[in-house]
């Protein structure tokens, strides 16, 4: 049961930081944006 959980967190935020990631991408207004984006990266 914690392992699932785990999993399922996991998974989840790593599906959020690539949504904020592609976000960033699609707006490049700022160049902060572009260095968080190439920071979430690495």
């Amino acid at each position: 049961m914690r392992e699932l959980d785990r999993a399922f967190w996991e998974a989840w935020l790593y599906a959020a930081v690539r949504a904020a990631v592609r976000n960033d991408c699609l707006k490049l207004q700022r160049p902060g944006q572009v260095i968080t984006s190439q920071q979430w990266r690495d």
